[in-house]
C-alpha cells in the first residue's frame, strides 16, 4: 500500500513542473523562457528546503500521519484556487486566431512525439539534466544526511541544515543562470562550466572531510548553484521543438531527469552493501565513512560524464531565435 501511495504521489507531482513550463511558453516571450524556468525551480527548492528544515522537527513533534494530513489539506485547498485563477493562455485576439495552430491534430502530435524520440539531441540533453539533478535526488534528498553524519560527524539536524544549502544553491542559481543564458545567447557553455565545477566541488566534499562546517556549507551551496544549471536543459528542449510540442518535449526531458533517482539511489545502496563490513547496530547495518565515499563516487564520475556529453550538444540559443 505504501509503495502504491508513493507511486501515486510521484504520478501526480509529475504534472506540476511540466504544466508550469507549458504555461511559461504560452504566456511569456521565448527570449525569457530559461529565466522563468529557473524562477519556477526556485519556488520548488523552497519546498525542498522546508522538507529538510521544517518537516523533520514537525514529524518528531506531531507524528508522520498528522504531517501528511497537513500536506493533504494544503493540496485540497490549492485545487479550487488553480481552477479559478490559472488560464491556459492569454485571452487575446492574437491567441484566439492562433488557437488552431497551438492545438495540432492527434496524428501531428503523435508524429511530433516520434520526432522527439528520434532526435539524438533530446536524449543527450535529457541525460545531462539527469546527471545534474543527482545533486538533489542522490545527495541532498537521500544519502547526504547519512553521509554527513558518518563522515563529518554532524548531528542529524546539522546534517539536514547542511543539505539544505544544496537546495539554497538551486534556489539562487536557477533564475540566475536562466537570465544569464537568455541575455548571453548561450545554453551549452553554462552547462559545460556547471558540470565541470560541480564535479570538482562534490569531489572536495566527499574526499576532504577535514574541512570545517562553514566551508562545508559554502561548498554545498556552490554545488547547488552550479548543478542548478540543469534548468537550461528544459530551455534546450523548448528551443529544439515547435511551440505546440513544448509540453511534450518538456515531459520527455523531465522523465529522463527523474530517471536519475530511480537508477542511482538504489545503485548507491548496492555499493554500500558491497563494501559493508558486516557491522550492525540494533539490527541495522552500519556503514563506514569509506563505504559512503565509495558509494558517492557516482557523483563526480557522473558529472564528468555529463561534461563529456556537452561536446555533442548543439547550441540552441542564438540571436536569430531570441525573439
Amino acid at each position: 500500500v505504501a509503495a502504491i501511495g508513493r507511486l501515486m504521489i510521484g504520478f501526480g507531482a509529475a504534472f506540476a513542473f511540466v504544466c508550469v513550463l507549458k504555461l511559461t511558453a504560452s504566456w511569456l516571450p521565448q527570449r525569457l523562457f530559461a529565466f522563468f524556468v529557473g524562477l519556477a525551480t526556485t519556488l520548488g527548492m523552497i519546498g525542498g528546503m522546508a522538507g529538510d528544515i521544517i518537516l523533520s522537527p514537525l514529524v518528531r513533534s506531531i507524528g508522520w500521519k498528522q504531517t501528511v494530513n497537513i500536506g493533504t489539506i494544503a493540496g485540497v485547498i490549492l485545487i479550487p484556487l488553480i481552477w479559478i485563477i490559472i488560464r491556459d493562455k492569454p485571452n487575446t485576439e492574437l491567441h484566439r486566431k492562433d488557437k488552431t495552430k497551438t492545438k495540432p491534430p492527434y496524428r501531428e502530435t503523435f508524429l511530433g512525439l516520434l520526432k522527439i524520440f528520434r532526435n539524438p539531441q533530446m536524449w543527450i540533453n535529457g541525460f545531462i539534466g539527469c546527471i545534474m539533478f543527482l545533486s538533489l535526488s542522490l545527495f541532498a534528498e537521500l544519502w547526504g544526511i547519512p553521509f554527513l553524519t558518518t563522515v563529518y560527524k554532524l548531528s542529524n539536524q546539522s546534517a539536514a541544515t547542511a543539505c539544505s544549502m544544496v537546495f539554497l544553491g538551486w534556489l539562487v542559481g536557477g533564475p540566475m543562470i536562466g537570465y544569464i543564458s537568455d541575455v548571453a545567447y548561450s545554453r551549452r557553455i553554462p552547462l559545460f562550466i556547471g558540470l565541470l565545477l560541480s564535479a570538482g566541488l562534490i569531489s572536495l566534499i566527499i574526499y576532504l572531510p577535514q574541512i570545517n562546517i562553514g566551508l562545508l556549507h559554502l561548498l554545498l551551496f556552490l554545488f547547488g548553484v552550479f548543478s542548478s544549471f540543469e534548468v537550461l536543459c528544459f530551455a534546450i528542449s523548448s528551443d529544439n521543438n515547435p511551440k505546440p510540442l513544448i509540453a511534450t518535449a518538456s515531459a520527455f526531458t523531465n522523465a529522463l531527469v527523474m530517471f536519475s533517482g530511480s537508477l542511482c539511489q538504489p545503485l548507491a545502496g548496492k555499493i554500500l552493501d558491497f563494501f559493508w563490513s558486516g557491522q550492525t547496530l540494533n539490527g541495522d547495518r552500519v556503514y563506514s565513512a569509506t563505504d559512503y565515499q565509495y558509494a558517492l563516487t557516482i557523483l563526480p564520475l557522473a558529472f564528468l560524464l555529463g561534461f563529456i556529453l556537452t561536446f555533442w550538444l548543439r547550441e540552441t540559443r542564438d540571436k536569430k531565435n531570441s525573439q
